[in-house]
């Protein structure tokens, strides 16, 4: 029989997380993705879960501590992970990347978006991110080091980065559908919903998706949006597009939920008006 042992990064064992994720370092917390990327390989749409959640949880009681809305824990070659404090992990954000921190105040701190993405040092107190090659002084806002073909991987301290010399190509591409971030605190809903944000003056509800769609109204900053995507068209269109068959919702048909290629929403108003907005005026409500 095979035995599943779990250790801090200072070797310490661990007793075995009773809450499903990722265990930060001293086991106390333990994070869990939702949702599906947008694109796992170009073109293909998954209509499951659009917009993803990072949820922090306590790792013996299960309960959540906190959930970040549009955050993911992985790219094409990149995977979220705790600082070596346990203090906050790193996850990617729309526009790049950044620190959930737990403690001591939980809040979300930006890092920059150089490819291929941060790891937290193994020590340093949280300061000391890879991006490949180069290191990243997150206290000095700071790089050290030229950009080198990796990968690179930290050694015993902050300050050892070592390399492998290896080229690579990958295949496919991994996207994310993703709004400015949110940080939401328990209970939590199950309601998707949205505001109208960053317009300067209003949001155009259209009758199709597209500029050409006939405009019914202009939805001001601030107005609250329900995402009217789950119904049973929507959820037979997922089925059938994962099956591989062809389905006119993947393709770009208007009439259908979502658009592949383009960035238009479903919602409905409070006053339960349904039309098609630009993703790209929206906020997390």
């Amino acid at each position: 029989m095979k035995e599943r042992r779990y250790f801090s990064w200072d070797g310490e064992d661990l007793p075995a997380p009773a809450c499903p994720g990722t265990l930060s370092p001293d086991g106390r917390y333990a994070v869990v993705s939702l949702g599906s990327p947008y694109y796992a390989q170009p073109d293909h749409l998954r209509l499951a879960e659009p917009w993803p959640s990072v949820v922090i949880t306590d790792a013996v009681t299960c309960a959540p501590i906190l959930r970040v809305r549009s955050a993911y824990t992985y790219g094409t070659f990149w995977f979220a992970r705790w600082l070596a404090t346990s203090d906050g992990i790193v996850v990617g954000v729309r526009g790049g990347y950044g620190i959930v921190r737990v403690r001591p105040a939980p809040g979300l701190v930006s890092l920059p978006s150089e490819w291929p993405g941060p790891e937290p040092s193994t020590t340093g107190g949280g300061r000391y991110f890879g991006y490949g090659s180069q290191v990243y002084d997150a206290a000095g806002d700071r790089w050290h080091g030229p950009p080198v073909a990796g990968p690179f991987w930290w050694g015993d301290s902050h300050r050892e980065r070592w390399s492998h010399f290896l080229v690579y190509w990958g295949q496919g591409r991994i996207r994310w559908l993703l709004l400015p971030p949110k940080i939401e605190y328990p209970p939590f809903s199950d309601e998707i919903a949205f505001r109208v944000a960053r317009t300067g003056s209003c949001l155009r509800l259209r009758e199709e998706p597209g500029e050409a769609g006939r405009v019914l109204a202009c939805l001001p900053d601030g107005e609250r949006l329900l995402f009217a995507e789950r119904d049973a068209e929507a959820k037979r269109a997922f089925e059938e597009e994962r099956r591989g068959r062809p389905n006119p919702s993947v393709s770009g048909t208007p009439g259908k939920r979502f658009y592949a290629n383009e960035s238009w929403v479903h919602v409905r108003t409070a006053d339960g008006a349904e039309g098609w907005v630009s993703h790209d005026w929206l906020a997390h409500d």
